[in-house]
């Protein structure tokens, strides 16, 4: 069943951001609206969430959604993370290379998976 909330923008409804909260921890996918259109969102460890959010979208699971993140510090940390994951996965391969060599074909990696 679908909910609209209208949240003003310099003042939000503390009221409406727990209902829209409580939706997405139920399972829930909310369209937030983004400078040029509207992203869909859902809460980050939820599996099946994501899955049905792929099936609106009608993309496989090999493709990447985007972390919504609710400031730069978040998003610096989360950044962070994701290139430690990614430089350990590939460790053993890239061992004794140029740094910046290195991360250009762990990106090129990840992009084809």
């Amino acid at each position: 069943m679908a909910q609209h909330f209208t949240v003003h923008p310099d003042n939000p409804q503390a009221r409406l951001l727990k209902q829209a909260t409580a939706l997405l921890e139920r399972g829930g996918i909310v369209a937030v609206p983004t400078d040029s259109s509207y992203a869909l969102a859902c809460h980050l460890d939820d599996k099946a969430a994501a899955d049905q959010l792929r099936r609106i979208r009608g993309v496989d699971e090999k493709h990447h959604l985007t972390l919504l993140c609710r400031d730069n510090v978040l998003n610096e940390k989360m950044g962070r993370a994701a290139r430690a994951t990614i430089e350990a996965r590939y460790a053993d391969e890239v061992a004794g290379q140029a740094f910046v060599d290195v991360w250009e074909r762990l990106l090129a990696k990840e992009e084809k998976r």
